[in-house]
């Protein structure tokens, strides 16, 4: 990983190489975004394509199923997982056990500390919030009781030059984009939406206890 100084560096040097040559300060930025994509995302992945589309400037939602995202990042469906799943044992009812059929509940997905294991996905959609509502529950074919929610959510697109972080002058590239010179198009931030999608969780006891060792439960798909 890279350290701040690393990146300040490389953004001086392409400040200093782009003035040598006679560039903008636009096309300088976008050389900047363009250095970032090559170093940090997987090529032709979703991190690059929302980039795309920030900087082609729409400012249209971007969708992606909110299954696609619990199945392909490990992180993810374990942060959801154990986060729901505490929810759920303390909202069961003390006589028949079964869950309160209105719970509902939000989770951030977080850089620090980090839930994401798949780069593609942490670098596509940063933090983000997913919003979850109690669907069912049944017992499986293997007899464990299993409960179903359905799991959504959305957030701007975004970046943040005034946060003091290793990445902060790539961020403050990003934001002059949005008041290019004349001739270029102006990048905008967006709202990404999170399709619905059924997340299969073995039920918890009271004690916030589950089993997952059976195959399948966590298979989400989408709605």
């Amino acid at each position: 990983m890279l350290s701040k100084s690393d990146i300040d560096l490389a953004c001086r040097s392409l400040q200093f190489a782009g003035k040598l040559n006679g560039w903008s300060q636009t096309e300088i930025d976008l050389a900047i975004m363009s250095a970032a994509r090559d170093k940090t995302m997987p090529r032709d992945g979703r991190a690059e394509a929302h980039l795309r589309h920030y900087l082609l400037g729409s400012g249209l939602p971007k969708t992606f199923g909110a299954h696609l995202l619990i199945n392909e990042d490990p992180g993810v469906r374990a942060r959801l997982t154990s986060s729901i799943s505490a929810t759920l044992a303390n909202n069961l009812d003390p006589v028949t056990g079964r869950v309160n059929p209105s719970i509902r509940g939000k989770v951030w997905l977080r850089q620090q500390p980090m839930d994401f294991r798949n780069r593609d996905w942490l670098f596509a959609i940063g933090s983000f919030l997913m919003e979850w509502e109690f669907v069912n529950e049944f017992v499986g074919q293997t007899g464990l009781p299993i409960v179903t929610v359905r799991v959504h959510g959305q957030n701007e697109y975004q970046w943040h030059p005034d946060a003091p972080r290793r990445t902060q002058c790539v961020h403050q590239a990003a934001e002059r984009l949005q008041k290019p010179q004349a001739g270029f198009t102006a990048a905008r931030n967006y709202m990404m939406v999170a399709s619905p999608a059924l997340l299969y969780l073995p039920k918890p006891n009271p004690r916030g206890k589950i089993n997952i060792g059976f195959p399948g439960i966590q298979d989400a798909i989408p709605q």
